[in-house]
Formats: C-alpha cells, structure tokens, sequence
C-alpha cells in the first residue's frame, strides 16, 4: 500500500484529484452526509466521462441483508439486489460495462461512504481482476459529540464471503479490536463474547489521529482497555494503514490465528484488508472478521478538512 497524499478540499485540488488519473469508476457507498455528497459533487465537475456505481445494504439488515448496485451516470441504467455470494460476479460485469473495458480498468474506492464488508468486496474483485484501485477518504472539520449521537448498529457477525472456518485451538488466540469513537461499541463484543479474556485482546487506536483529539476520543470511549496488558494496547499513525498491516502480520506471525473487530478509522481499515489479502488463500480461513454493520446516519459529522487518497 502507497504512500498518502493529502488534498485540500478547494476547486483546485479536485480538479487535480479529478484528472490525476484516466479514472473509470467513481465507486461509493449510500451516505447522505455533506462531506459525502458534497466530494462526489465535486468530482463529478472534472471527471469525463463521469461513470459513478454505488454499493450499498438493505437497511437495518446487517449482515443478513443483500447488497444494492446502481450504475449512476453510467451509459446503461442500472439496479439491482444481490446476495454477498453473487457481489463480486455482479460488480466486475457492472464495472466493465459502465467503462465499456475489461483491462486497465482504474477504480476511485470513496471509502468515506463504504463499510468494511464492501471494501472487502471491492479490493477482491479488484487483486483478482488486477483493476488499478485507489482509495479516497474525506475527514469532516469536526464530530458530533459523541454522547449526543448514537451509531445504529446491527447484529454482530462474520461478512458474508468472508466467514472463517471453526477450527478448534489448543493455544489462546487473540482479538485484535481496532479502536473507533462510539462509547459501549466494542463492549457489545464484550459481552457477546465472554470467553475472550483481557490477556488475549489487543487494542490498536490512531495516535496521532487524523482528526482533532481523534485519540482522546477514542481513549475515553473505550476506558475498558485499562484491563488488558498495556504492551496490548498499542497506538499507530491514523495515516498509515501500512502500520496496522505490520502490526497484525506481527501478531499472525507468532499466534497463526486471531480475531479482528474493525471499529476505527476508515484509513486504518485499509490495513486490515491488505493484511488478510495478503495471506495465501488457505490461510484466510484462519482470520475470524467480526462486524456489527453500522447502518449509515446523517448528521454525525460537520464540514470537511481533507481528502487522503492512496493506492491500495
């Protein structure tokens, strides 16, 4: 994984991220919030063509729900609903219909409105169609305060496609919890999970983080982790999923096994999924994802402080 490259969110700067590639697809989520629609706004003023897909869920489905595609400026109309079994079929003949190519295809991943289980989806189809990938993450100027603002979260599962094989363990394995900002978050893994024991879990927080106090934030809403070791409770530069790769290649290295439960930063996701693709593909049995799928919700950030667009 690149470096980052950093972009004010000025006309000029999206038109420099606009043609800093012959970009096919502007690939994004479903958010309504500003930062969200107010970047693909901007893009969609110095992209030609513009061809735009948008990936999302069923709402208040979690886990279980189908995913929607719609091709959005596309030449041909699109929608339709399909299984995680059916995605990545669905997306790359979405993907080389709307750019009307099947090689040298680039991809702009907008992140900020994508949940863990697309962009899984998404960097699979891609290292096995070998499409370019970036991905493009916007930081909003501030947060809500969090203790006003509730995440609408889901049942607690493995992302369909990406579920692990149960295979009995002698050893402890541990549980890797990537830090986010939501106060109860991750003690509802807790407390599904009470066999997991404070010496095996592992907390990774961004430090420094990308936005202002993003660490005390982060720190005060997860107080829980006082309880683990505290050669556990590791910090990692919130611009360097490389960083959270290393860390987790680390820890593989030595235990063969884990957990994963990616509650943080967006940019700090991209580490984990180039940790488990880089694993040989009868090894990715032994990485349990854990999610709660957050169902996305208007209004928990204000404004936009930068673009960060990297290589995946």
């Amino acid at each position: 994984m690149q470096t980052i490259t950093e972009y004010s969110p000025t006309a000029e700067k999206h038109r420099k991220l606009a043609n800093l590639h012959p970009w096919d697809i502007l690939l994004t989520g479903d958010n309504n919030e500003y930062r969200c629609t107010h970047t693909i706004k901007q893009l969609k003023q110095h992209m030609q063509p513009f061809q735009y897909i948008q990936l999302s869920r069923e709402k208040n489905q979690g886990g279980n729900g189908q995913f929607i595609l719609k091709s959005i400026d596309c030449p041909n109309k699109y929608e339709e609903k399909c299984s995680a079994q059916l995605l990545n079929l669905k997306l790359t003949t979405l993907i080389e219909n709307c750019s009307q190519k099947s090689t040298n295809i680039h991809i702009l991943m907008d992140i900020t409105s994508l949940e863990l289980d697309a962009i899984l989806h998404i960097q699979h189809i891609c290292q096995q169609e070998k499409y370019r990938l970036f991905a493009l993450y916007t930081s909003p100027a501030k947060y809500k305060e969090r203790k006003k603002f509730k995440l609408q979260l889901n049942t607690i599962a493995q992302p369909p496609g990406y579920t692990s094989l149960t295979v009995n363990s002698t050893s402890p394995i541990p549980h890797i919890i990537i830090l986010g900002f939501d106060s109860g978050r991750a003690e509802r893994f807790l407390t599904q999970y009470p066999q997991w024991q404070f010496e095996d879990i592992f907390a990774i927080y961004s430090s420094p983080a990308y936005i202002k106090d993003g660490e005390r934030m982060a720190l005060n809403a997860n107080s829980w982790i006082d309880s683990i070791p505290e050669k556990q409770r590791l910090s990692i530069d919130g611009l360097n999923p490389s960083g959270v790769y290393q860390q987790l290649q680390k820890i593989y290295t030595e235990k063969k096994r884990m957990d994963i439960v990616p509650l943080g930063p967006k940019l700090m996701l991209l580490g984990i999924t180039e940790f488990y693709f880089s694993l040989p593909k009868n090894e990715q049995k032994n990485i349990r994802i854990l999610y709660d799928f957050p169902q996305p919700t208007p209004g928990s950030t204000t404004g936009i402080k930068k673009h960060y667009l990297l290589e995946c």
